[in-house]
């Protein structure tokens, strides 16, 4: 599926968010994958080596909704403290891993969540359910930064 297409009902902010991550990620070597499903387009970036998602985000006419994956969230976490407060508490709010608390209460097959530290809390984060937002002004840049930061961490681990 074109891409062009599917970026043709965003607003011009939307539309240049969702650019800059193709030509980030595409960069960073990230395969897309574009589908078609009952609410929109979902776009999939997925990693070469570990083959993992980094993101994918839904298009539903103006809106764009992110679901980010932040495996490597702890290597950059003094950076997350910068963010704006409403993110932080956001990102604060993600749903518990129910693995990293007691294994056995969770999906075998699951590839478990995520510790870090964030304002003096440790947090522990399910990698399924975490980080899910619409992309809108009051969060954009955010979102920018989280992918930024997460698409280079990845790619040091892939290249250390």
């Amino acid at each position: 599926m074109e891409l062009t297409g599917v970026w043709a009902s965003l607003s011009a902010e939307n539309e240049a968010f969702v650019k800059a991550i193709d030509g980030k990620l595409s960069a960073l070597g990230y395969q897309c994958k574009a589908e078609t499903i009952d609410k929109g387009t979902r776009v999939t970036y997925t990693g070469i080596k570990p083959r993992r998602a980094i993101l994918n985000y839904v298009v539903q006419d103006d809106r764009v909704l992110l679901h980010l994956y932040t495996d490597s969230i702890a290597s950059y976490a003094d950076s997350v403290g910068t963010l704006p407060e409403p993110v932080r508490k956001f990102l604060m709010k993600g749903p518990k891993c129910k693995w990293l608390e007691d294994p056995a209460a969770c999906n075998p097959k699951c590839l478990h969540g995520y510790q870090y530290e964030l304002q003096g809390e440790t947090l522990r984060k399910c990698r399924y359910m975490c980080y899910k937002f619409e992309i809108g002004d009051d969060n954009r840049e955010a979102a920018r930064l989280l992918i930024e930061w997460e698409s280079e961490a990845r790619s040091s681990l892939v290249n250390a």
